[in-house]
C-alpha cells in the first residue's frame, strides 16, 4: 500500500470521526423552529454554530432579523454574540468561545420587524475535548435537507391529545327516500304515444312535477273506472290510518313515553302512504277523462329524472303496466347494515362518516338525520339504521358506501391532522420528525375520527412531532436515498 493510499484513509477517518462527533439540536418554540449543528463545545475553542431558523407559519425560511445568542454559565456569566442578517436564506454562522465548563443555558433571540422570538435550550461546555463523550449510535432515519423542506409545501405538527369518539364501522347503501320516487303505470289499457310537443322520456331526462310524459289512447271499459275507484279509497283510509298514527306517536314521544325513533319511523311510513294516494288518485283522474275519447296524460308527480323507461311509442299496454319511473335524488336514504353484536355500542347513532370503498377519504354527508332504526333483524341479522341526507355529491342510488358512527363518549386521545396518515402498501404510517432533517416512517394502529383528526392508539406518544403537508415526498426520500438533493453544503 502505497503511503498515499495510507494518507487517504487517515484524512477519510478523520473526516468521518470529526462528522460523528457533530452535535445538534432542534426546538419548536414560539413559532420558530431551531435546528442547530455544531462541534462539542469546549472551553476556550471557538464554535461555529450552523442555525437553521424555520418559521412555523407557512414553514418559511427566516430573511431577515438579527439573531443573538446568550450563553449563560451556571455561576451566572454570560458571553453574547450576534449576527446582523442570515448568511444565507434561512442560515446564520454565529462563533461562540465558551469560557467555562459545565451545563449552560443557550438563549435564542431573533428579532424582526414584525415580531421577536425567544427560544432556550440547555447545552453542555466541556472543559476539554478529552472530556467529550463519544457519539451514541442513532437509529438510522431519513434524511429530508431544509433546502428541500423550504422549496416545497411542507408543514409539521405535534401530536397531541384530543378528545375523539371510538367509532364503528358498517357497509352502507343509497337509497331513494320515501316519496321521491315514482312509478308511472298506466291508468287502463291502451296505445302509448308520447306527450303532444315532447319527445319520448329516454333515462337521464330531467321532468319538473307536472310535466308531461306519455299519452295512452284509451282501450278500456267502465271496469277500469271501478278498479281505480278502489284502489283510491284503498289508499286513501292507510293514508287517514298513518296520519292518526302519526298523530298518537307524537303525542307519546312528547311525553317521553316511547322513544324518539319511534317518530322518525311513523314520520316515513306517513310520507309513503301520501305518495301511494297521489299515484293513486292521479291514475283515477286520468280514466276518468277518457269518457270523451281523449287520449290519458301521464305526468310527472315529483321533481327529478327520468331513472326507467321500459317501453317504446305504439305499444299496447295493460292497466298497471309500468311505463316510467322518476327520482328524486335531492335528498336520498342512507342504508347503513348493522350485525347484532354492533347494537349495544350504538344506542344513540351520532357523527355520520362515509367513505366510498378503496378511497381512504371520509366525508361527513350533509345535513344527515336518522329517519329510523328497525325493531328487528332481518334474515341475515342485519339491523337497518337509515339516515336521510342531502346528496350534494350527486351519489347514484345503488352506491356502496362504507358508515362510521360514533360509537360512546368522547376520550381523550393522542391524535394528529387526518393529512398526516399515509396508506404505504396497505399499512398506515406517519413521517415522524426526530430533529430538523431526521425524519422516521412509523407504522400505527389508527381509532375513531373527528373534526379533521385521527385517534392513534399505537405507534406514537404525545409530543411526537409528525409531517402534515409533504409527508409523501419524505417516505419516498427514505426508498431512494440516491434521489436526495445532495446540494446541502455549508
Amino acid at each position: 500500500m502505497s503511503r498515499w493510499t495510507i494518507t487517504l484513509l487517515g484524512l477519510l477517518w478523520c473526516l468521518a470521526a470529526a462528522h460523528a462527533d457533530e452535535q445538534d439540536f432542534t426546538v419548536w418554540e414560539d413559532g420558530l423552529e431551531v435546528f442547530a449543528e455544531h462541534p462539542p463545545l469546549v472551553v476556550g475553542e471557538t464554535a461555529r454554530l450552523l442555525v437553521h431558523l424555520t418559521l412555523l407559519d407557512g414553514q418559511r425560511p427566516v430573511r431577515e432579523g438579527r439573531l443573538t445568542l446568550t450563553l449563560t454559565a451556571p455561576d451566572g456569566t454570560r458571553q453574547q454574540v450576534s449576527a446582523d442578517a442570515p448568511a444565507r436564506e434561512g442560515i446564520y454562522l454565529p462563533e461562540l468561545a465558551p469560557a467555562r465548563a459545565g451545563e449552560h443555558e443557550l438563549l435564542l433571540e431573533l428579532a424582526q420587524p414584525e415580531r421577536r422570538h425567544r427560544v432556550a435550550v440547555p447545552v453542555v461546555v466541556y472543559a476539554s475535548a478529552d472530556a467529550v463523550p463519544a457519539a451514541e449510535e442513532e437509529a438510522e432515519g431519513i434524511a429530508f435537507f431544509k433546502e428541500q423542506q423550504w422549496r416545497m409545501a411542507f408543514a409539521t405538527e405535534s401530536a397531541r391529545r384530543e378528545p375523539i369518539a371510538p367509532r364503528l364501522s358498517a357497509p352502507a347503501v343509497v337509497e331513494a327516500a320515501a316519496g321521491r320516487r315514482a312509478e308511472l303505470s298506466a291508468p287502463a289499457r291502451g296505445t302509448l304515444r308520447a306527450a303532444p310537443g315532447q319527445a319520448w322520456p329516454q333515462p337521464g331526462r330531467r321532468v319538473q312535477a307536472g310535466d308531461a310524459l306519455v299519452q295512452i289512447a284509451p282501450l278500456a271499459g267502465a271496469e277500469d273506472v271501478a278498479r281505480l275507484q278502489s284502489d283510491a279509497e284503498g289508499a286513501r283510509a292507510r293514508a287517514r290510518l298513518a296520519e292518526s298514527e302519526h298523530q298518537r306517536v307524537q303525542g307519546l314521544v312528547r311525553e317521553g313515553v316511547i322513544p324518539q325513533r319511534r317518530l322518525q319511523e311513523a314520520e316515513a311510513e306517513l310520507a309513503t302512504a301520501r305518495s301511494a294516494l297521489r299515484a293513486a288518485e292521479q291514475r283515477l283522474e286520468a280514466v276518468r277523462g277518457e269518457r270523451g275519447g281523449e287520449p290519458l296524460v301521464l305526468r310527472a308527480p315529483l321533481d327529478g329524472v327520468v331513472v326507467a323507461s321500459p317501453l317504446a311509442p305504439g305499444q299496447v299496454v295493460e292497466a298497471g303496466a309500468a311505463v316510467a319511473t322518476v327520482l328524486d335524488t335531492r335528498r336520498v336514504w342512507l342504508r347503513v347494515q348493522l350485525l347484532a353484536q354492533d347494537l349495544p355500542a350504538l344506542s344513540d347513532p351520532q357523527d355520520l362518516r362515509v367513505r366510498r370503498p378503496g378511497s381512504g377519504a371520509w366525508e361527513a354527508p350533509a345535513e344527515a338525520r336518522l329517519v329510523y332504526r328497525a325493531a328487528a333483524l332481518d334474515a341475515g341479522g342485519i339491523l337497518p339504521l337509515v339516515f336521510e341526507v342531502d346528496n350534494r355529491d350527486g351519489w347514484p342510488v345503488g352506491l356502496p358506501l362504507i358508515a362510521s358512527l360514533a360509537a360512546g363518549e368522547p376520550v381523550a386521545q393522542v391524535s394528529v391532522p387526518a393529512a398526516a396518515v399515509l396508506d404505504d402498501d396497505g399499512v398506515d404510517v406517519v413521517i415522524v420528525q426526530r430533529g430538523g432533517e431526521d425524519f422516521e416512517r412509523r407504522p400505527v394502529r389508527l381509532g375513531g375520527r373527528a373534526a379533521g383528526r385521527v385517534a392513534v392508539l399505537a405507534g406514537l406518544a404525545e409530543g411526537e412531532r409528525v409531517v402534515t403537508a409533504g409527508a409523501y415526498a419524505v417516505l419516498l426520500a427514505g426508498r431512494d436515498p440516491s434521489a436526495l438533493d445532495h446540494g446541502h453544503a455549508h
